[in-house]
């Protein structure tokens, strides 16, 4: 009888992967909650698992630096979880889905999954207790329902009224499969969806639905003007700057990282990215792309 090779049961790793590194109950749940709005979920997710995983395994980042520092976490959707098992103490998530109060209360009630209790209301944002393998920390969120990146990023993800009929087609034809695969449904009754695909959405094509203009914002609706929504800037010191799969976002298309990043802070993503070498170093990984900023001089 032929041998055969023994199917890897990949899900199972990731989990006796998590059990035996993260050294606490809150800590194992987020990476367990892990979670992802993309086409291929289950694949998203494993990928996002295997980055914390991954910066947990080589102890890429310092631990220091996420108690003193915010992360800021780029079209972040709700998915609380991911930088909790990062290690975030101050996470700032940045999505236009949180002009819907509804998306905020979901991330209310994943960090009441993972840490059996109710995040309380802070000044901004919500604070809740979080073990990190030392005993209970305090964890701040702040949302930011705005989109992120330079004006020539939001031309590339988000065309305007004038955008060439081949492109306002290829958008059309996006937002019917949405249609078909019942994302549109979930849209409409104000569930969490990613926040890149609510950025592609423009007026022009929403006017495609007929009594369905606009339906795409409890999240979040585009002015009749067409004037870009704000853009999110980082006003002070952040530790890390946190993108997954951001559609067409380039973390360092925007001077404020270099600005605004802490010497020693770093720029996680898993899409490849240039930057200054002069001033950040590439530290190597096998999921995902981390920067640090070097000490200026």
């Amino acid at each position: 009888m032929p041998y055969e090779k023994p199917e890897l049961d990949y899900s199972k790793l990731i989990a006796e992967k998590i059990n035996s590194l993260f050294p606490s109950n809150d800590l194992r749940r987020a990476a367990n909650n892990i979670n992802s709005l993309s086409l291929d979920q289950k694949i998203a997710i494993e990928h996002k698992q295997d980055i914390a995983i991954e910066v947990r395994e080589q102890l890429l980042l310092d631990e220091k630096k996420l108690i003193e520092g915010a992360v800021v976490y780029v079209a972040s959707g709700t998915d609380i979880a991911y930088p909790l098992s990062l290690g975030a103490r101050h996470i700032i998530m940045v999505d236009p889905i949180f002009a819907n109060n509804k998306n905020k209360e979901k991330v209310t009630e994943i960090i009441n999954s993972i840490t059996d209790e109710q995040p309380r209301e802070a000044t901004i944002g919500l604070e809740f207790a979080f073990d990190f393998g030392h005993g209970d920390e305090t964890v701040r969120v702040e949302f930011y329902p705005e989109i992120y990146g330079s004006e020539e990023t939001y031309e590339h993800v988000a065309p305007s009224a004038e955008t060439d009929e081949k492109n306002r087609l290829a958008y059309i034809a996006e937002l019917e499969a949405y249609e078909k695969d019942g994302t549109l449904d979930k849209i409409i009754a104000g569930e969490d969806i990613p926040g890149e695909m609510l950025i592609l959405i423009q007026p022009e094509i929403a006017q495609r639905f007929k009594n369905r203009e606009g339906t795409f914002a409890p999240n979040y609706t585009p002015p009749d003007d067409h004037k870009r929504p704000a853009r999110f800037r980082m006003d002070k010191p952040i530790t890390m700057l946190l993108g997954f799969r951001t559609t067409g976002i380039k973390l360092f298309d925007d001077q404020n990282v270099t600005e605004n990043l802490a010497e020693g802070g770093y720029v996680l993503t898993d899409q490849r990215e240039e930057c200054d070498d002069s001033k950040f170093e590439r530290l190597s990984m096998k999921h995902a792309i981390l920067f640090k900023k070097n000490k200026i001089n």
